[in-house]
This record gives structure tokens, C-alpha cells and sequence, in this order.
């Protein structure tokens, strides 16, 4: 039986809760000069780019743990978005593609209290979506292409990406990768996926730490279960028991999804800042 995205987040959140998360004080630095070499736009904690007819292609950066930008660096991040997640990059446009590699800092931001020993159903859910970081790309009629080179410590990341390009007038170049998703190794969470008329595929890497949780397996949508490799350090993947979330959704064509530092020729064909 499959998990609901909320599920899946509580089921793991007790220990996240918890603050201690072990990730090396050097980390910081190895961030800053990454940023220095991709050449990634300000780090800000809440990004949001709405350009209906113009394409968003780019290395951005955010992370809990930075101070909010004022004005802000693009368009103003919505309220629901800024007060239900720790950190969050949310990315819209209609016609044109997104191609963007995010940066995810690491820091522990607002949400570094005490936690309470005994918390409530409702804390539990209000502290699920405070400790979130949340990447969302959605283009109504072109692709979408989302990398996430590195993600560390104890926050759950929620990846979503999503495109209805094949409605209507439909670009045949798209329609062969709408949808290409690259994932830190250290993601250690589910994955759940729906195309309406076309392909599912993944790399033969993340197959490797993939279960699939579905019944009976469907060929238009599907949920599994992805392992982070044992041979990471338990700062990297909240010692296993992070909770990250993925969901891709497309109209029509081919989702494929893979992890960082995989097969750069193939990763090129899908995603241009890969």
C-alpha cells in the first residue's frame, strides 16, 4: 500500500524533529565556492519566477538558514508558500521551457527550537510543513528540466515538476522529454509519477536503490520507494529517515528521471544545465 505525500512526511518527522543533524561545519565552505564555480544567482530562502511567455533557464541557490530578500530577488513568493516551507524555489511559465539547476544551502533556519517531546497531530503537521524545502517547476505548454546536484541534512525536500505540454497544440520536440528530473544522491524518499499518453523511465542507477510500492504495476502512473545508498554518511540522507518527496506529472511524451553525477551524455540529452 503506497503512502500519501503527508504520510510519507510524518511517518519520518519524530526524528526530524530533532535538531542535531551532523552535517560538517566545512560544508559551508564547499557550498560557497559551488556557488562561485556554477555562478548561481543570490542565495535568498524564498524564490519565485512567474514569466508567462519567457523561458527560465539558471543556477539558483536557496537555503533555510538565509535571510529573505526585500524587495525580492524576482517576483514575490506567494504567502501559503513562505509560511508552509523552510525554504522554497517556485518556478511558472506558459509557453516557454524551465531548465534550472537549484542550489539547496544548508542551515537549519527558522525551525532550530527545542521541539516539543509530546507534540500534538496539528504541531506535528504545522512543524511538517515549516521543516520543508520545496522546488517546484511548472510549465503549462513546454518542458521542464529540475536538477539537484547535493542536498544534506535533516529537512524533507518536496520535488515537484510538472507540465501539460501536449493539450492542444502540441510541440513535437517536447513531447520526446517534457520532463527530466536529476536527484542528489542523497534523496531517500518516494517517488510518485503520472503520464497520460507516454513514457516512465529512469536510469539504471536509481533503479538500483528503487522499489516500486504499487500493487500492480501501471503503465500511466506509478509510486516508488527510493533508498539512499548505505555507503553515504548519515548527514547526508537525515540518517535515513529524512522523508523527501518527488512528484512528476505530464501530458503526453517520455518522464525520465536519474540521479547526479550519473552518465553526463545521457543527462545531456534531457537537461541542458545538467
Amino acid at each position: 500500500m503506497s503512502l500519501s505525500t503527508g504520510e510519507n512526511r510524518r511517518s519520518f518527522l519524530v526524528s526530524d524533529m530533532e535538531n542535531r543533524d551532523d552535517v560538517p561545519d566545512e560544508i559551508t565552505e564547499v557550498e560557497s565556492r559551488e556557488l562561485v564555480n556554477q555562478e548561481a544567482e543570490t542565495p535568498v530562502r524564498h524564490l519565485h519566477i512567474d514569466w508567462s511567455n519567457s523561458s527560465i533557464k539558471g543556477v539558483f541557490a536557496i537555503g533555510a538558514a538565509v535571510p529573505d530578500m526585500r524587495p525580492p530577488l524576482y517576483d514575490m513568493p506567494l504567502p501559503d508558500v513562505v509560511n508552509n516551507n523552510a525554504a522554497s524555489a517556485v518556478f511558472r511559465t506558459r509557453t516557454s521551457p524551465i531548465n534550472v539547476s537549484v542550489q539547496v544551502l544548508h542551515g537549519r533556519g527558522q525551525d532550530a527550537s527545542t521541539p516539543d517531546p509530546n507534540p500534538s497531530a496539528s504541531a506535528l503537521s504545522n512543524a511538517t510543513r515549516r521543516n520543508t524545502v520545496l522546488i517546484n517547476a511548472k510549465s503549462w505548454r513546454n518542458s521542464v528540466c529540475v536538477h539537484v546536484p547535493t542536498y544534506y541534512g535533516r529537512k524533507p525536500l518536496h520535488l515537484v515538476a510538472e507540465t501539460h505540454a501536449g493539450n492542444g497544440t502540441l510541440y513535437l520536440a517536447v513531447a520526446l522529454t517534457p520532463v527530466t528530473v536529476v536527484l542528489p544522491r542523497s534523496f531517500n524518499g518516494m517517488l510518485r509519477w503520472r503520464v497520460d499518453a507516454g513514457l516512465f523511465t529512469m536510469s539504471s542507477g536509481l533503479a538500483e536503490h528503487t522499489k516500486r510500492l504499487d500493487a500492480e504495476p501501471f503503465k500511466h502512473h506509478g509510486t516508488h520507494q527510493i533508498y539512499a545508498s548505505e555507503s553515504l554518511p548519515g548527514w547526508m540522507t537525515g540518517n535515513n529517515r529524512r522523508g523527501d518527496v518527488c512528484e512528476i506529472y505530464t501530458h503526453a511524451g517520455r518522464i525520465f528521471v536519474c540521479q547526479c553525477g550519473e552518465n553526463k551524455k545521457v543527462t545531456k540529452e534531457n537537461c541542458v544545465i545538467c
